[in-house]
């Protein structure tokens, strides 16, 4: 919530990178948020949330959003998405055939290899 609110969004640099999370704004914007669970939501075929916000003169604001689950397209979107910043397109899309069809592999190790990369740091994205 911190990350999101400091950054207008959270990506994958703002939830990975410490030079984001760590950020005095950040720290500082974390302290003031806390986060309520309702009991009632459990075990629903959705995401709920209320996020209310209360200003320091006072005032307050609130948004409930709905989210249902990500469809099988949106996880292999998300998948192509983040794996092809670090792998490249062609990588991800060999990456998620070799993970989608793990039934049909004779050796994991196979599978394995498919999945090792040079190394990396996030300040490379």
């Amino acid at each position: 919530m911190a990350l999101a609110a400091v950054y207008g969004g959270i990506g994958f640099k703002e939830a990975h990178n410490e030079k984001y999370y760590r950020s005095p704004a950040a720290l500082s914007m974390k302290q003031r948020i806390s986060i309520s669970p309702k009991e009632d939501w459990a075990g629903r075929d959705r995401f709920q949330a209320i996020v209310i916000i209360k200003t320091a003169d006072g005032r307050q604001f609130e948004r409930e959003s709905v989210y249902r689950r990500m469809t099988a397209e949106y996880v292999d979107a998300k998948f192509s998405d983040l794996v092809g910043m670090r792998a490249g397109e062609a990588k991800a899309k060999e990456l998620a055939h070799a993970l989608k069809n793990l039934e049909e592999a004779s050796n994991v190790a196979d599978v394995m290899t498919q999945l090792e990369l040079p190394q990396a740091h996030i300040e490379d994205f």
